[in-house]
């Protein structure tokens, strides 16, 4: 079974409509036409190795193309999108006035432990962003030996 845009959406909403209100995005709309989630699902199937019909709106189609054991992956990757946007968008700071004091500046701090946590929870759970480990020879047979025919004269 695949997944469509406007499932995508809506967990990716599930996960982040909280920040995404902070940050000033669209944390309603679950239709499959929310411009502000467009670029986290095209990161993540892009990440995944799949290609995109039309790069201005990801479709059912381009989803249809994210396998079952693929899903968590993607919902991982788009979240981890959709985080950096948010962490860019967002530009709340400290306010003081008077005796009462609101430190919306922690909320950067927290967000950047959770893009950070999130990074390292897709390296480790699906082995995205490790390096390849790969085999081969080397040849050391390099060195002059006594038969070796020498190309001037001495």
């Amino acid at each position: 079974m695949t997944i469509t845009r406007a499932e995508a959406e809506s967990l990716l909403l599930r996960r982040c409509a909280g920040l995404m209100d902070l940050a000033g995005l669209d944390s309603e709309n679950e239709t499959g036409l929310n411009k502000d989630l467009h670029d986290p699902l095209v990161y993540a199937l892009l990440s995944l190795g799949h290609s995109i019909a039309d790069y201005a709106l990801v479709s059912d189609t381009d989803m249809s193309a994210v396998t079952s054991t693929e899903m968590l992956s993607f919902l991982d990757l788009a979240e981890y999108r959709l985080l950096l946007n948010i962490s860019e968008n967002m530009s709340l700071v400290d306010v003081t006035l008077g005796p009462r004091k609101e430190s919306y500046g922690q909320l950067g701090i927290r967000l950047k432990s959770r893009i950070s946590d999130l990074s390292e929870r897709i390296k480790v759970e699906h082995g995205i962003g490790v390096g390849n480990l790969e085999i081969g020879d080397l040849n050391l047979n390099f060195q002059t030996k006594g038969d070796d025919d020498l190309p001037y004269d001495s």
